[in-house]
């Protein structure tokens, strides 16, 4: 369930072979990575203390890999792409 009950309007992103989607709603806030060749889940996370938000996650090249960026509830986290 989302505020106002828009539903979370995340975009996937493609990157290394998942498709990375952004679920921030009121209660079970959560990052997941999924297989494009099979539809498994690759990793998910959960993203507690992020309350409803409309963004879509982005992957960042870091010195230390690349990075799944996602925002919400005034700030940034990042979670690495192979792992979450």
């Amino acid at each position: 369930v989302t505020n106002n009950e828009f539903g979370s309007g995340t975009s996937p992103v493609i990157a290394d072979g998942k498709a990375i989607l952004q679920r921030d709603l009121k209660v079970g806030s959560k990052l997941l990575a999924l297989d494009l060749k099979t539809g498994a889940v690759a990793w998910e996370k959960d993203r507690d203390g992020f309350p409803t938000s409309w963004g879509s996650p982005c992957v960042w090249d870091t010195p230390a890999g690349k990075q799944v960026v996602a925002a919400g509830a005034y700030r940034l986290k990042g979670y690495d792409l192979k792992t979450g």
